[in-house]
Parts: structure tokens; sequence; C-alpha cells
């Protein structure tokens, strides 16, 4: 499962306005690991939310910033990025 490493410091939850997006990280053993995506997110937005699972190479990110300007900010810190669509859950044999 995900272990939160690093979250806002002004607010005890995340806030309803910020995006949620999920990205895998190839190289994340290989570069500045955990604490550099951490560093290289919160310096886009002092206040996100970041939840790393190492072990399966994926970054949870929970902030105000658009998934682009995430991923070129993890991008310019030397990561090889490729953001993941979240399943919802859902296996539709309900057809609802």
């Amino acid at each position: 499962g995900f272990a939160t490493l690093d979250h806002g410091f002004m607010c005890s939850t995340p806030s309803k306005r910020n995006r949620i997006m999920l990205f895998r990280i190839d190289n994340l053993a290989t570069s500045s690991g955990p604490d550099g995506v951490v560093a290289a997110i919160k310096a886009l937005d002092s206040l996100a939310w970041v939840t790393v699972d190492a072990a399966a190479s994926k970054v949870k990110v929970e902030c105000m910033a658009p998934a682009d300007q995430v991923a070129a900010a993890l991008q310019a810190s030397g990561f090889v990025v490729e953001a993941v669509k979240e399943h919802s859950g859902c296996c539709g044999g309900c057809g609802g």
C-alpha cells in the first residue's frame, strides 16, 4: 500500500479543490528517490500531498497544479514519468 511521506503544512486534510493524479516513475530507485519526488512537487506546490509507493514505483499527488505541470517538474528533476489512470473500482458488471 501507499505510505504518506509528506503532506501540506497548513491543512490537516487534502483540499476538495485539489487535483488528484497518479504517476509511474520508472527510475524511482535509481534517481533521487522518494525524497526527490517530494521536493520536486513541493517546489511547484508547497501545500501538495505526496504519497509514494516505492515498491510499485507509483506516486499519488493531490495538489492545485495541473498534471502536466507536475509531470514536467518531475521530469526536470530527472525522473522518467508516466501518468496513470486510477481505477474507480467499478467493474461495469451491474450496468449502472
